[in-house]
């Protein structure tokens, strides 16, 4: 900032407020014996005189002005606010208790703009709070019952997010420190209240989400997704432990041959998915929402097609089964995927149960490599425990797959009552045989060799005795 001081007709010097070209910050030496005084006070002729023969008419002084921020405090200040915008773990360290009340609003904020943007597509804005809850499986009330059938791909909605703020919870804690717990039971208590807040909002009109249910889901999700992104911020990236090499097997390859089945449905019967979607949606927003309910339902398909593959299928309603070994005129729901369903299923796809037991040995097998086990009573404790693990897994899917859609004829839908059970079997089947497989195969080994060297004698009695007939012959 410049200053420009001039003289005015009294003589006094007076300050102009407007910028100079030049600087000039040489110091005036003052006149033997003479102080200065501030302008407008009166001084002696003498003094006056000599003032006025040294002081310019005109003369510039900088004053400093307000300083520009540096570019490394702008690039910092920057850099924060962007990892506080994605919850970087690397970020910036909070205070201890603010730690909890961001990581819980950063996901709830974020889980809500994903199902704002799922709603606004399909053209439902106004229900982005129950799509966020539905997302948790948190189960729907309606004027014709409870829908307890939830599409699986929501999940997408809310397990990332969550995710992500638990890494951010465990890089911002202390692993040596006490309050590790508590900041962890603070986010999955503060996301629980979260959850019941928008479905105490929600619960005005139908359909809703229960307030209970709502709290109970959103907490299990808090618990599981955050948990799951604590265990990868403390662990890191660990080996797979062999237990979970082998249950990936074990329920994979059921899954996979799931998949292709759905797949290979969908393309035979996609004309009458495309009909029966045409019937419903009239306009171009009908057709996009339509379809991203349906998409939203594939993973429940898999495991419906995963249930197929153990042998007990899945209902569509009230006494209507569709598996390799029962089939029938079903009255399917409106969901247009479901009309490329066949009436029967081939004759081949009984064979597939033995895809399941296959697997539960291709499972033993990959155990069996990581941690060698030469003991039959350890190898059969294991393959069970391996089974048992398995079923837990199958409970899970079939419980998150299948559900209500209301009342009456749709009560359930989903997977088939016993699929646990059968795939449990099947898998314990697989990894019981390859237990006993190496100690049936060691135990036969010397009865193999005895028939063997038995064999060989009688060959080779039989070889001499028809030489001592041919020689008798020739002698006689």
């Amino acid at each position: 900032m410049w200053r420009v001081w001039k003289r005015n007709s009294a003589g006094d010097p007076e300050v102009t407020p407007e910028p100079a070209a030049a600087v000039t910050d040489e110091a005036t030496p003052s006149p033997e014996g003479v102080v200065p005084e501030a302008p407008g006070t009166e001084v002696a002729d003498g003094q006056t005189a000599a003032w006025a023969g040294l002081i310019p008419d005109t003369f510039t002084v900088r004053l400093p002005g307000p300083r520009r921020p540096d570019r490394a405090t702008v690039r910092t200040v920057l850099r924060a606010a962007g990892d506080l915008a994605v919850l970087s773990p690397r970020g910036m360290t909070l205070p201890l208790p603010l730690v909890p009340a961001v990581a819980v609003l950063w996901a709830a904020v974020v889980g809500l703009l994903l199902a704002a943007v799922l709603a606004y597509a399909a053209g439902v804005g106004g229900a982005t709070p129950l799509i966020w809850l539905t997302a948790h499986h948190a189960p729907i009330t309606t004027d014709v019952g409870g829908v307890t059938l939830l599409p699986l791909g929501l999940l997408v909605i809310c397990v990332p997010p969550l995710r992500r703020a638990g890494r951010f919870l465990s890089a911002q804690v202390d692993p040596a420190g006490r309050q590790v717990t508590g900041v962890l039971t603070a986010a999955v208590i503060g996301y629980a209240a979260v959850g019941g807040l928008v479905a105490v909002l929600t619960a005005a009109a139908l359909p809703s989400t229960p307030v209970l249910s709502a709290v109970i889901w959103t907490a299990l999700a808090a618990v599981v997704a955050g948990g799951w992104g604590v265990a990868r911020q403390r662990l890191g990236r660990i080996p797979v432990p062999p237990i979970a090499a082998a249950l990936a097997v074990a329920v994979g390859i059921p899954l996979a041959v799931g998949a292709l089945l759905t797949a290979g449905v969908l393309l035979s019967g996609l004309g009458d998915v495309l009909a029966a979607q045409s019937a419903l949606a009239q306009t171009g927003q009908d057709h996009l929402g339509l379809t991203l309910l349906q998409v939203g339902y594939l993973p429940n398909l898999v495991v419906w097609g995963a249930a197929f593959a153990v042998g007990t299928g899945f209902t569509l309603g009230a006494e209507q089964r569709l598996s390799p070994f029962a089939s029938g005129d079903a009255v399917l729901p409106d969901v247009p995927a479901l009309a490329a369903l066949p009436p029967a299923a081939p004759n081949a796809t009984a064979l597939l149960p033995i895809v399941v037991a296959l697997a539960g040995a291709l499972a033993a097998v990959v155990f069996a490599r990581r941690v060698p086990e030469p003991r039959l009573r350890r190898r059969i404790s294991r393959a069970l425990i391996l089974a048992l693990c398995t079923g837990v897994i199958w409970w899970v899917l079939v419980a998150l797959a299948g559900g209500s859609l209301g009342g009456g004829r749709l009560e359930y839908v989903g997977p088939a009552a016993g699929t646990v059970l059968l795939a449990t079997v099947l898998t314990a089947a697989g990894t019981l045989l390859w237990a006993v497989l190496p100690t049936l195969a060691s135990d036969a080994r010397p009865v193999a060799i005895d028939l063997r060297q038995r064999a060989s004698t009688a060959v080779t009695a039989a070889k001499e005795a028809t030489e001592s007939r041919r020689t008798a012959d020739r002698s006689g």
